[in-house]
């Protein structure tokens, strides 16, 4: 208390000026309509200013809470588009189109990658949600942008995916120009660049071609964006294309996924099961 006192006798003179001067621009601004309006407009921008400032916090605080709503609505969309439904009427014939005959394919839970590797030879990610919430080991995982890859390993909370951008991920592909198929891996380097092998030289492949998912693995729909042909050339050994694609997906930036529940899946697993035990 008494080094308060000390203080402000020493720097009385400096509290008594601006004191002083904080009067004399009140007195002013009351007794001048000019003054006034000056000073009103001044406190109003400052206030503005403040407010604005407030808004973009308070936004941007609410942007995850929103980002996981859109995702969630972008899933409940997804599951209703026709790749996400099977035909159940071995009606080949008839042109008419009717609901009774699909039953759902997939369905989607909403995640969102809370940690990933991208500069490594076996990258991982993690997303925020695990068996509790319905994944399973061997789930596909993609993005709005296209495929990020499959489900690894699952706690109750938490789960771990192995993304295209891992040296053991291998993905069924097709393109879709011309409805080829060959193999999509990663052999390394540069997380915006992948590779198609098992190609066959004898369909046709030019540069900017869309590469997508072919559907032959269930886990992940067909259709699902992959990437574009940069550059191919022909191995005279095997008589396959070796394919060099730009991902669509940029695996340093997504945030939000969606992972695939393929509704069929149990009822395949059996049907394997049943032929292995033949």
């Amino acid at each position: 208390m008494k080094s308060l006192l000390h203080f402000i006798s020493k720097f009385y003179y400096v509290f008594l000026f601006l004191l002083l001067e904080g009067l004399a621009v009140v007195f002013v601004s009351k007794n001048s309509y000019y003054q006034s309006s000056k000073m009103g407009n001044r406190f109003n921008n400052i206030a503005a200013e403040v407010y604005a400032q407030q808004d973009k916090i308070t936004a941007y605080l609410n942007l995850i809470s929103e980002n996981e709503r859109l995702a969630k609505e972008n899933a409940l969309l997804r599951s209703q588009l026709p790749v996400s439904q099977i035909d159940m009427t071995n009606d080949t014939i008839n042109k008419e189109v009717s609901d009774t005959h699909y039953a759902q394919r997939y369905s989607y839970i909403t995640g969102r990658i809370i940690s990933r590797t991208t500069g490594r030879r076996n990258n991982l990610f993690m997303v925020n949600k695990g068996s509790k919430q319905g994944v399973e080991i061997d789930m596909g995982v993609i993005c709005p942008n296209g495929l990020v890859g499959v489900v690894l390993k699952t706690t109750e909370n938490f789960s771990i995916v192995m993304p295209v951008i891992h040296g053991d991920s291998k993905h069924s592909v097709r393109n879709e120009r011309t409805f080829a198929t060959g193999t999509l891996i990663w052999r390394g380097g540069s997380y915006s660049t992948g590779q198609v092998v098992d190609y066959p030289s004898s369909q046709p492949i030019r540069k900017g071609d869309t590469i997508v998912t072919s559907g032959f693995s269930s886990n992940i729909p067909e259709g699902v964006a992959v990437g574009y042909v940069k550059d191919f050339s022909r191995d005279e050994a095997t008589g396959f294309y070796n394919i060099d694609i730009a991902f669509a997906t940029d695996y340093n930036r997504i945030s939000n996924v969606y992972i695939v529940n393929y509704l069929f899946r149990k009822e395949e697993k059996k049907l394997m099961e049943g032929i292995k035990n033949e």
